[in-house]
C-alpha cells in the first residue's frame, strides 16, 4: 500500500507514519477494520489527503454530485457536509450513522439557513439517520463505487491523519457491509 501511496503524494514524514503502521499490523486482518487483503487489486486510489478541511470539500464535492446512493458513517459534524446531504436530490437514496452529542447537534443546526433545509433535516433524521455512540473512523460511500476514508492518526488515535478517496466495485462493497452493520446495529 506504501508503495501506491508513493505515486499520489510527496510528503514523506506522513508515509514514514504510515508504512510504522503498516509494520506493526496496524491493518492486519486481526487489527483492522478494513483489511488491506480483503481490497481488490484493482481499486483506484483517487487522492490523499493530509488535512481535514481539504477531505471535508472533497466530500461535499461527492455529495453534491450524487446521483443514486450516499452512504455515510461519520465521527466529524461539519456544517459544510451537513448544508451539502440537506440539498441532495430527493431521488438519492442517503442513510447516514453519525456520533452523537451536544455539540454535532448544534453543528446540525448551525448549517440550516432555510425553513426547506430544516423540513429535510428532520426528515433525514426521521427516516435515514442512526445515532452511534462510537465509530472507530468516518467514511463516504457513493453511487456504487466512490469511497471516502478517514485515517486517525496511530501515534494520537483522537486526530485525524489523512483521508483516501479510492474507486473500485470490491472496496465499495467491503464498506457497504460495514456500514450496514453499523446502521443496522443502531
Amino acid at each position: 500500500m506504501v508503495g501506491s501511496l508513493k505515486n499520489y503524494t510527496s510528503n514523506p514524514n506522513k508515509l514514514d507514519v504510515l508504512d510504522d503502521a503498516i509494520r506493526k499490523e496496524l491493518f492486519s486482518e486481526e487489527n483492522s477494520v478494513f483489511p488491506i487483503n480483503d481490497i481488490e487489486k484493482e481499486t483506484e486510489c483517487l487522492q490523499v489527503f493530509y488535512s481535514l478541511d481539504a477531505l471535508t470539500e472533497e466530500l461535499v464535492k461527492q455529495i453534491k454530485t450524487a446521483e443514486e446512493e450516499l452512504y455515510m458513517a461519520s465521527t466529524y459534524t461539519e456544517p459544510r457536509v451537513v448544508k451539502a446531504i440537506l440539498n441532495t436530490d430527493k431521488n438519492v437514496k442517503v442513510r447516514l450513522v453519525a456520533q452523537v452529542g451536544r455539540i454535532a447537534a448544534v453543528k446540525r443546526l448551525q448549517a440550516i439557513s432555510s425553513m426547506g433545509e430544516l423540513k429535510r433535516l428532520i426528515s433525514l433524521t426521521n427516516n435515514t439517520y442512526r445515532p452511534s455512540k462510537d465509530l472507530p473512523y468516518s467514511f463516504a460511500l457513493k453511487d456504487h463505487e466512490y469511497v471516502g476514508i478517514e485515517i486517525r492518526d496511530p501515534q494520537n488515535p483522537e486526530e485525524f491523519f489523512m483521508g483516501l478517496t479510492l474507486k473500485g466495485k470490491e472496496v465499495y462493497e467491503f464498506f457497504l457491509n460495514k456500514f450496514t452493520n453499523l446502521y443496522d446495529k443502531e
